[in-house]
């Protein structure tokens, strides 16, 4: 009998053999040097590059590219999606990427954390639903004039509820898969990120460019503004993380700090690092769910290894010659990482 985490792959890699012609009876090609994607297994000692693309009638080769989203699926870490700069989305299964049709450049995305095929998608129209895989999508939320889209997330508990932020700052909530929606907060700056907490999905954290926070206990109907703390310390924003094995603690990379909250956001201390602030320029960070004091953040070209909470760090050269963009942890697999750069 197959359990939920093999029936997703079952049902999306189904869909996958069906959504390009002839796919189940394509080569494997390999891209030249330099990959998008790498993969390390080890905690970044080693370093392999992901980059077999299951050709279609008109390949979409990983060449040479900018990657502009990376994310893990929320209900299969083997399943990994990347957006590129000039258009195109991309699945990766079973080490091999499918180019889906889309060709549209993505501002934000989003898989539904019930449904493997659902996919949410911010263009430069509005947001896109598709419940294929990515073979055709459905608008449910059009722009205002000089509005995008910048973030999407869906509560890990119940995937009818949806929030969004965008580049003026509003905060969008829908409780019903996205037909209807509320503006529950306007914040100051573009919308950077919105985290619902993994094991208390009625908490939600959105950050902004600037440094804004906000925290609901409520799913997001109602929001506290907890931007005064971290404005003190941080400077430019990179990317935020809630720690899935606690209950209150969560980490901030900003350009020259890595900063950590043990309380939900209302207290900051910045974890000391090997390099000084002026020489620091972090781009994305990423905690090792199989061990809790395991910490990574990259820079343009060096990856940051703790083993113990962030006391201590090693240097780690990262395998391409172009700037670190996202990390990616496996939840499953001790030293698991991914990273994509641009």
């Amino acid at each position: 009998m197959l359990d939920r985490h093999n029936l997703s792959r079952w049902i999306f890699g189904l869909a996958l053999v069906f959504l390009l012609p002839g796919a189940g009876c394509i080569k494997l090609s390999s891209t030249s040097s330099p990959a998008v994607v790498f993969e390390t297994v080890d905690g970044g000692e080693r370093w392999t590059a992901v980059d077999n693309v299951l050709s279609a009638p008109e390949p979409s080769m990983l060449t040479n590219q900018t990657a502009t989203m990376f994310q893990m699926s929320p209900l299969d870490p083997s399943a990994i999606y990347l957006s590129i700069a000039k258009g195109g989305l991309f699945s990766l299964w079973n080490n091999a990427w499918f180019p889906l049709p889309e060709r549209r450049e993505l501002k934000a995305f989003a898989v539904d954390t019930e449904r493997p095929c659902t996919f949410y998608g911010s263009f430069d129209g509005g947001v896109d639903k598709s419940q294929d895989c990515g073979r055709s999508w459905k608008q449910i939320f059009e722009n205002a004039p000089s509005t995008v889209v910048t973030a999407i997330s869906i509560s890990p508990s119940d995937p009818s509820r949806i929030i969004m932020g965008s580049n003026r700052g509003d905060v969008f909530l829908s409780t019903d898969f996205g037909n209807i929606w509320s503006s529950p907060l306007r914040a100051g700056s573009p919308i950077a990120q919105i985290l619902f907490h993994p094991k208390h999905p009625e908490q939600v954290f959105v950050f902004t460019a600037t440094n804004e926070l906000y925290r609901s206990v409520d799913g997001g109907a109602n929001w506290l503004d907890l931007s005064a703390p971290l404005g003190e310390l941080a400077d430019v924003f990179r990317q935020a993380i809630v720690d899935p094995t606690t209950d209150d603690v969560l980490f901030v990379g900003t350009k020259q700090q890595l900063l950590k909250s043990s309380d939900r956001g209302e207290h900051w201390t910045a974890l000391p690092l090997l390099t000084t602030p002026e020489t620091t320029d972090i781009q994305t960070i990423a905690i090792d769910q199989q061990e809790s004091r395991g910490i990574y953040y990259a820079t343009t070209n060096t990856l940051y290894r703790s083993q113990d909470g962030g006391a201590g760090w090693q240097a780690l050269p990262l395998p391409s010659s172009k700037s670190a963009f996202v990390l990616l942890s496996d939840p499953k697999r001790h030293g698991h990482l991914y990273v994509s750069v641009r």
